[in-house]
């Protein structure tokens, strides 16, 4: 079975607890050494505008929210390409957080 949407699954702290491989191919490898899980990608609306930290898709799954979103990155040669993003909270084993879903809308 393939999946072809990024999986990124992040504890209250941010932590990646899970990035599956379309989304590190998306976004890059996750090294846990970055503050937020898309590492040094700068998130913006729809408009291009740069999001507040705490209200990045990552931050908010962070925060347990049920969520859906758009939101948009630069590519290569500052092209905009736009995401939907579904976020929805994760508790069990002593683990708090959220899941996200991302999908690439950029020509849907």
């Amino acid at each position: 079975m393939n999946i072809c949407d990024a999986v990124l699954a992040v504890d209250t702290d941010g932590q990646v607890l899970f990035s599956n491989q379309v989304f590190g191919e998306t976004f890059g490898k996750h090294t846990g050494a970055e503050q937020s899980p898309l590492g040094s990608t700068e998130v913006l609306d729809e408009s291009g505008e740069e999001l507040p930290s705490e209200s990045t898709p990552a931050s908010r799954a962070a925060g347990g929210e049920s969520f859906a979103m758009r939101f948009a990155v630069r590519g290569q040669e500052g092209a905009l390409r736009r995401f939907e993003a579904r976020g929805r909270p994760i508790q069990g084993d002593g683990v708090t957080g959220g899941v996200l879903v991302i999908r690439e809308v950029t020509n849907g």
